[in-house]
């Protein structure tokens, strides 16, 4: 039997979706992150997260047709609580015109088991080839290193423990046009307590910690800020998959005259006429906390502190003094 296969109407570029959908049923923690890049053009389309099934994205990628029919390989990376997964989508404009015009679109499903390819086929064992359905595993989790002691003794104490994910927060001061612009602030975690830090407009702080790799592993900062304006109390979550949220491992927080800004990204869902809810990463500059008055009661204890240490220092000097007479 010979399959002729005409490629006379078609362009030499074909556009097609490729599709990944959110498919963790039965998990506690079903959110899953993933970020895919062509290899052969070199287009990289950004981490995507999905928070929930069966929330995914449709990516718009471009194919070479005609009588090539170049194969494009779309190398993914999967993050979940269940671990890691790589796998290489690879696409023909065949699959293009199977999705464009047989309304035949493949769907890689993120699942508790793996990466599943859920879609069509075409057969050509048979003497009329025709499009069959096909579901198999794509790949595997790979589960996340087991987490060491970072209180253990020994020789690696002092190194990061295996797979930890290493972040970076990042104070900066923009309280400009204040005449009092100077902002004091500190930051507790349960493994860190950072000391009082004096900023004035411009200046950064910044400070390193480390993430267990797993969905569920968080470190809490809790920070408090004090100023002209107010106070301020921030709690700051960091998982190993902020990293999408901060553009990077560096997560920046702006300290301006009305509140604590966050500079980095946020998830939306915008919906389309077919009532699909979809997951998008959009720039965002917000405020995270507004500046809180300060209360008189706070005012007046203010006062109290910094007379009490005027006090003491006096009595300080007035013993020095009395020696200095002796």
């Amino acid at each position: 039997h010979v399959t002729v296969v005409s490629y006379a109407g078609r362009s030499h570029f074909v556009t097609t979706e490729l599709k990944i959908r959110n498919g963790m049923h039965g998990l506690k923690r079903p959110e899953i992150v993933y970020h895919c890049h062509a290899i052969n053009s070199g287009l990289d389309y950004g981490w995507r997260r999905a928070a929930r099934p069966p929330l995914g994205h449709s990516f718009h990628v471009l194919l070479e047709g005609g009588e090539k029919l170049e194969e494009e390989i779309h190398r993914c990376h999967f993050r979940s609580v269940l671990g890691t997964a790589d796998v290489d989508i690879r696409m023909t404009a065949i699959d293009a015109e199977i999705c464009n015009f047989k309304k035949a679109c493949a769907i890689h499903e993120v699942t508790p088991e793996g990466i599943t390819f859920d879609g069509k086929e075409w057969n050509f064992e048979e003497r009329y080839p025709r499009l069959i359905p096909k579901k198999y595993l794509e790949a595997k989790w790979k589960p996340w290193p087991r987490r060491t002691s970072r209180s253990s003794g020994g020789q690696g104490s002092g190194r990061r423990p295996s797979g930890d994910v290493g972040f970076t927060l990042m104070m900066k001061n923009e309280m400009y046009g204040l005449k009092r612009p100077s902002v004091l602030y500190r930051c507790k975690s349960s493994g860190k307590s950072l000391r009082w830090h004096v900023s004035i407009p411009h200046a950064e702080f910044t400070w390193d910690f480390e993430v267990p790799p797993f969905g569920t592993g968080v470190v809490i900062h809790r920070c408090e800020f004090k100023s002209s304006q107010g106070t301020a109390e921030v709690e700051i979550k960091t998982l190993s998959m902020t990293s999408t949220l901060c553009g990077g491992h560096l997560c920046k927080y702006i300290i301006r005259p009305n509140g604590v800004y966050f500079v980095g990204f946020e998830t939306y869902y915008p919906h389309n006429i077919l009532l699909r809810f979809l997951e998008f990463v959009r720039p965002v500059d917000k405020l995270v906390e507004p500046w809180k008055a300060w209360s008189p009661r706070q005012l007046k204890a203010l006062r109290e502190r910094t007379s009490n240490r005027t006090r003491s220092d006096d009595d300080k000097d007035v013993d020095e003094d009395k020696e200095d007479d002796d």
